[in-house]
């Protein structure tokens, strides 16, 4: 995980900003109870949840929160087989 924290952070450039790592199970058998949880500084969780992490209020606006997005996209565009 610290490697691909490390690459998002470069991708990032000028853009500050803390970068967490995340384990997201789609589609998974989760209690209603279950919660988010971290190992090691990782979340652990499931789509929902973790949906909802990230659209909390936080230090960012929305807009930073597109250009964050946008440069990320960029940087990282999906790799096609």
């Amino acid at each position: 995980m610290a490697k691909q924290l490390a690459v998002v952070q470069r991708s990032l450039g000028e853009i500050r900003v803390s970068v967490h790592g995340a384990l997201c199970f789609v589609d998974a058998e989760w209690g209603i109870f279950t919660k988010p949880f971290q190992i090691g500084g990782v979340w652990i969780t499931h789509g929902h949840h973790l949906s909802q992490m990230i659209g909390a209020e936080g230090l960012l606006y929305s807009h930073e929160v597109l250009r964050i997005a946008d440069t990320l996209a960029t940087a990282l565009p999906p790799k096609m087989n």
